[in-house]
């Protein structure tokens, strides 16, 4: 259902964007406007003629209309992925912090850090200096 309704909200976002209602959206289809509402509501899956009809009128590719929840997906990961780095950057640095100032377990939040960053990967990691660099960049 979760699909469905991707799907079908990715439908109706594009049916907004072009100003149409349902009710002009199902008569420039040739389609019924319960059919539409069923397809936006997530109710329903269009078959691939519908799908290439949706696609045609509101102008954008079947890809668009179908791959954009993978997208969406890929973002959220993206996103996920930022967060456990700056997380990581943040253990290491105050590891380092407390280790200066000699305080307990400062050695454990380093390796917790350098742990954590080892386990998302080295793509990960380049990206992290990518946007460190990009920060310095911002800040000069």
């Amino acid at each position: 259902m979760a699909i469905n309704s991707n799907l079908g909200q990715r439908i109706k976002e594009l049916r907004i964007s072009k100003g149409y209602s349902q009710e002009l959206l199902a008569s420039k289809t040739d389609l019924n406007i319960r059919t539409i509402q069923r397809i936006e509501s997530g109710e329903s899956v269009p078959r691939g003629d519908t799908l290439n009809r949706l696609s045609e009128v509101l102008d954008v590719s079947l890809d668009e209309i179908i791959l954009n929840n993978e997208r969406m997906k890929n973002i959220q990961i993206e996103k996920l992925i930022d967060v456990l780095i700056k997380f990581s950057a943040s253990i290491i640095i105050l590891g380092a912090l407390f280790k200066i100032m000699h305080w307990p377990f400062a050695d454990l939040m380093v390796k917790i850090g350098l742990l954590s960053g080892f386990m998302l990967g080295s793509y990960e990691i380049s990206r992290l200096k990518k946007v460190i660099k990009l920060l310095e960049q911002k800040n000069s």
